[in-house]
């Protein structure tokens, strides 16, 4: 039981209120095995640091993390992305919301994401937004380079290591120009 569980118990049990039931301590604290083979149990800390992601009243500095006035939360980026697509495709992208990377893996990232899109969707517009977590969108990066890199067309793109030498960085942005 962590530390947290058992406190929560100690004052509990001293106040008289009910004691948390043995699924309520489980559910609140996990122990997790790490490489070397120790253990660690993890409470409230599980939750503290992907509530960031979704909230600017978690304190953050608790955390380590510096916040300003014009950190965006999660559902405030994806909205600005949607926000810069034009007009004719924006319904489209908004009811297609992909996600990938590590932290989508998080537990209920989906769920919490589509709340927070629902909450800002632009008014009386009928859109139904749908979030899709990919099964292994832990790799989507490295799977979608691997097809783009295989296209046949892709090929008048590469760089080759002299030509960067010789042009230098500018190479890459003329390139991608051009596709």
């Amino acid at each position: 039981m962590c530390v947290e569980t058992r406190m929560m118990m100690a004052m509990k049990t001293a106040t008289g209120m009910k004691i948390p039931t043995l699924l309520e301590c489980v559910v609140f604290c996990i122990v997790y095995r790490l490489p070397d083979g120790s253990e660690i149990e993890v409470g409230q800390e599980r939750f503290q640091c992907t509530e960031t992601l979704f909230s600017r009243n978690v304190k953050r500095s608790s955390l380590g993390l510096q916040s300003t006035a014009d950190t965006l939360i999660i559902s405030e980026l994806v909205h600005e992305a949607l926000g810069q697509a034009t007009q004719d495709i924006r319904q489209v992208l908004f009811e297609n919301i992909v996600c990938s990377g590590g932290n989508t893996m998080l537990k209920g990232f989906d769920d919490r994401l589509k709340r927070e899109m629902d909450a800002n969707a632009p008014e009386n517009s009928g859109w139904k937004t749908r979030v899709f977590g990919l099964v292994d969108r832990k790799l989507s990066c490295w799977i979608g380079g691997s097809i783009m890199a295989s296209l046949s067309h892709m090929d008048q793109l590469w760089i080759t290591k002299q030509q960067y030498e010789e042009v230098g960085p500018s190479l890459i942005a003329e390139r991608s120009n051009n596709f």
